[in-house]
């Protein structure tokens, strides 16, 4: 998937006919609809939340339209759905899958570095200490997740793809035309990608969490937490936004737990999921198309204005 000011694009390829399908939508940002949501920090939270909703959605579209069927019967749960909400079962199980997902997020990277630090408690008092304890935890648990979800095959894919994304935007940012062996030659990293953005967020946190104490009710302490978040989710975009106008020593600092972590977050692509980014990318791009459904890129190659 690959996204301007104005819309997103996707590229899948079908995992029997090999064919790429080329899916585009149009995209208003939140800053776009209402001059309060583009005020500084508060554009970082409406753009955070509009990335999760339509990762969400190209997830479930991809799925889709790879070709993929799923072996086995149905699950009775599966089956329970399907009697109980017909045709808007998988939207349910969707749901289902998000609520528990964000509710492992908040156990893996709230509540038990929260409470790691607590058990410091008995040393130190001090709170930036405790905050930074926390933080530390946090940052070894992230560390620790996605090295064992990167060993699962499917989630390799999805690095691997990763890589592709940064290389060919790095081979456009370079002003080079986009081949899979030109986009090839360039790095897989990126300054401004996600996985600098959620350490941003851990970083920040230690901060502002610090300014509330730490108190030592577990409870308060991640109700609290849960509570200043989307502050942290603010400050932490204006941070990568003032690092990707910004060149110097102090942003190449900021930036680079970021990028050594893109080390684990994705993966060198092979040379057909570099076509698929490329394709993504330029359908995009491309303002001769507005609106794609499922469309052939055989349909509309020839059409297109390659960058």
């Amino acid at each position: 998937m690959m996204r301007d000011e104005k819309s997103y694009a996707m590229a899948i390829r079908n995992a029997e006919t090999k064919k790429i399908v080329c899916v585009k939508e149009q995209l208003t940002s939140a800053s776009r609809k209402n001059k309060f949501y583009a005020l500084p920090i508060i554009r970082g939270v409406m753009n955070f939340g509009q990335m999760l909703s339509l990762g969400m959605k190209t997830i479930t579209k991809s799925a889709d339209l790879c070709g993929i069927e799923e072996e086995g019967e149905p699950t009775k749960f599966e089956t329970f759905l399907t009697n109980k909400f017909g045709d808007k079962a998988e939207n349910v199980l969707m749901s289902i899958s998000i609520f528990l997902a964000i509710g492992l997020a908040i156990v893996l990277f709230m509540m038990l570095p929260s409470l790691l630090a607590g058990g410091f408690s008995i040393w130190t008092a001090n709170s930036f200490a405790l905050n930074a304890i926390e933080g530390a935890a946090r940052l070894i648990i992230f560390f620790i997740y996605i090295l064992a979800i990167s060993k699962i095959k499917d989630i390799e894919r999805v690095f691997m793809y990763h890589g592709a994304e940064h290389m060919v935007i790095n081979c456009y940012e370079n002003e080079k035309k986009l081949t899979v062996e030109n986009a090839r030659i360039y790095s897989r990293f990126h300054p401004r990608c996600g996985t600098n953005y959620l350490f941003l967020v851990m970083i920040v946190s230690i901060i502002i969490f610090s300014f509330i104490g730490f108190s030592s009710n577990p409870f308060l302490r991640l109700f609290y937490r849960l509570l200043l978040l989307p502050l942290v989710a603010g400050v932490a975009y204006e941070v990568l936004k003032a690092c990707a106008r910004n060149e110097n020593a102090l942003t190449r600092a900021i930036r680079a737990p970021g990028l050594f972590m893109q080390r684990f977050t994705t993966k060198p692509p092979t040379d057909d999921m570099l076509e698929v980014a490329i394709v993504a990318f330029n359908v995009a791009m491309d303002d001769n198309f507005e609106e794609l459904d499922e469309v052939p890129y055989d349909d509309i190659k020839d059409k297109l204005i390659f960058h």
